[in-house]
């Protein structure tokens, strides 16, 4: 039996300062917690809700940098939504697609408008 995922950490710099992001089961599980719904299905039907974004971003922060959700939210902000959001993609793409980039319809992996995948 093959391993479908991969546990991942991203280095993302916000104003200066290091934050380690840590996508495993662990953050899975913890997102769903906070989400009360798997993350596939999060993603599936929320696609970038608000909510499905700051709760996967908190819970990738967790395990370095506990803090609570206004404060993950603030880091949001201080970032940009844009950025973060890309962050999760790629971390949640190594994670599921077991270290390689998400099949097409994983979390995080929707094509952008104008470019198809091969």
């Amino acid at each position: 039996m093959t391993n479908a995922t991969t546990p991942s950490v991203k280095i993302v710099d916000i104003g200066g300062t290091a934050h380690t992001l840590k996508f495993n089961f662990g953050m899975a599980r913890l997102a769903e917690q906070e989400l009360g719904v798997s993350l596939m299905s999060a993603f599936r039907e929320n696609s970038a809700a608000m909510n499905t974004i700051s709760a996967v971003w908190w819970a990738a922060l967790q395990a370095n940098h506990p803090m609570s959700r206004e404060a993950a939210d603030e880091l949001i902000d201080a970032a940009g939504l844009e950025q973060v959001t890309t962050w999760l993609v790629e971390g949640l793409g190594q994670y599921f697609g077991g270290g390689k980039a998400s099949p097409e319809g994983a979390p995080g992996n929707a094509p952008k408008t104008g470019q198809t995948h091969p």
